[in-house]
């Protein structure tokens, strides 16, 4: 294989001003704003109002796309795995698209809670922090982005790519005994007691949950061989190494586990060259008529009254080909779509926040969110009074009613989250800080992806979490922390030793 030498220079060093999209993107966002203030004095039918909310914030995402891809097209930014454009996609298909789905009347989970009429309250909240997380990205101070770029450096080593097999068996390992290790403990994803992780969360939990993550890189690695070497034996490692992992996400319970699985086997194969649309679709495919419906019944399968099996009860107790059945049976009918339709639209989430807060619930406190990195950086061993990041339990609780002994949790988002804390002002300036640190995620100096697939790392552990937008701000925040401590981890793992 031809030696990977390089020099290392700015990802961005050719990058040039676009200054149509900044015009754009001020026009649009007074449009959007004027649209909904329009339709709130003037009422409109509910399904004008819907379909007109999911053309706005759909293209309002398509425009973020753009600007944050900014000289590169959509398309390569995409393929190097640059957060910026990926989050604005997700929030074009999830604030977006996807609020076509209750044109279909009200979605099941928000009955009672959210309809149509009220859609465009979580409109305006949902859009002027993703125009603002736009803006936090297009106009992050440079010494910010330089500041970022080097202590990401430092963490990561000097020491060059190891791009043998290798680094990937390294990075395998160590996540697939963590992932043995949780499941020994019986605190394996959705298997765990969620009381449990609701009353107290140990640090080794947390350090498993972190180590596991690896499984992550070691996929992106074995696809970047793939599109790199294009030999048996580098495919053969990849079916091996990502389809232990997405057996294992599965098992787990948690869909983003396994479907993530295939999104970095998408990013390690394209970053070499551009995205490739054939393997998004394939993974697309494979993720809503395969894994969702499948894991959505295997979940029911392991709720045992009100607790969960463990991991042994449930290699003994599931029947596995069952569910197979089943899973297909939902597909024949049209309702896993239907199902993954539903989980996809996140703007019911922000408009009971919106719609309750404050005339219900009076908001919390903005001064809490600037512990997250404090209680993502101190572990629970040193802490042992360390509050418990519950915020999905709690909303849950306070925002649809549910009894406190009943152990689920709602999807918050970090528009939610913020304007939860203080309304539209926390919003606009929460998402902005957001949108700087992503820029100076994606900013970070280092090789081309396409030579040295470890600067992919970090932006690969922060995927899930940004893109999907569930998780509130401040475990966001929190969460931070712990993922740039294991990408840096994995970063050494896959690093050659330097000769003496």
């Amino acid at each position: 294989m031809p030696s990977l030498a390089h020099k290392t220079v700015p990802i961005n060093s050719a990058t040039h001003p676009r200054p149509w999209l900044g015009a754009a993107g001020v026009l649009w966002a007074v449009g959007t704003l004027a649209w909904f203030l329009v339709s709130d004095g003037y009422p409109l039918s509910d399904a004008v109002q819907t379909f007109g909310i999911a053309v706005i914030l759909t293209s309002l995402g398509i425009i973020g796309a753009a600007a944050m891809s900014r000289a590169q097209s959509v398309s390569t930014a995409l393929a190097q795995l640059k957060l910026g454009p990926w989050i604005a996609i997700g929030f074009s298909i999830g604030f977006g698209f996807a609020t076509l789905v209750w044109l279909r009347g009200d979605i099941e989970g928000y009955h009672g809670f959210v309809t149509q009429s009220t859609l465009y309250i979580g409109g305006i909240v949902a859009g002027t922090g993703f125009i603002s997380l736009t803006f936090g990205y297009r106009f992050a101070p440079r010494f910010f982005c330089q500041g970022v770029s080097s202590a990401d450096s430092h963490l990561r080593g000097n020491g060059a790519f190891a791009s043998g097999a290798r680094s990937v068996w390294a990075l395998w390992t160590v996540s697939v005994a963590a992932q043995a290790i949780s499941i020994a403990r019986g605190s394996f994803g959705y298997l765990s007691d969620p009381s449990a992780a609701l009353s107290t969360t140990s640090s080794s939990n947390a350090v498993l949950s972190a180590l596991s993550q690896l499984g992550l890189l070691c996929t992106v690695i074995a696809a970047w061989r793939v599109a790199a070497n294009r030999s048996p034996g580098a495919l053969g490692l990849l079916v091996w190494v990502a389809g232990t992992q997405l057996v294992l996400g599965i098992l787990s319970g948690l869909k983003e586990a396994a479907i993530v699985q295939l999104v970095a086997i998408v990013v390690g194969y394209s970053c070499r060259s551009k995205l490739r649309l054939r393997l998004l679709v394939v993974g697309a495919l494979i993720a809503v008529f395969i894994v969702t419906p499948f894991v959505t019944a295997y979940r029911a399968a392991v709720v045992n009254g009100t607790s969960r099996l463990s991991p042994a009860q449930v290699l003994t107790e599931v029947q596995f080909g069952a569910l197979f059945s089943s899973s297909a049976a939902s597909n024949t009918s049209g309702n896993s779509l239907n199902a993954a339709e539903d989980r996809l639209s996140r703007i019911g989430d922000v408009s009971i926040i919106a719609e309750k807060t404050p005339s219900t619930i009076p908001y919390k406190s903005s001064m809490e969110l600037l512990s997250g990195p404090i209680l993502g950086l101190i572990p629970r061993s040193i802490w042992p009074g360390k509050p418990v990041l519950d915020a999905g339990y709690q909303t849950n609780t306070e925002y649809y009613g549910a009894a406190a002994s009943i152990h689920s949790s709602a999807a918050v988002t970090p528009y939610g989250d913020l304007y939860r804390r203080g309304g539209i002002v926390v919003v606009i300036v929460g998402m902005a800080v957001l949108g700087m640190f992503v820029r100076a995620v994606d900013d970070r100096e280092g090789a081309s992806p396409r030579l040295d697939p470890r600067l992919m790392f970090l932006p690969m552990l922060l995927f899930a979490t940004l893109v999907k937008q569930e998780m509130d701000y401040l475990g966001l925040s929190a969460t931070i922390v712990s993922v740039v401590l294991s990408a840096a981890f994995g970063a050494r793992l896959a690093s050659r030793r330097a000769q003496r």
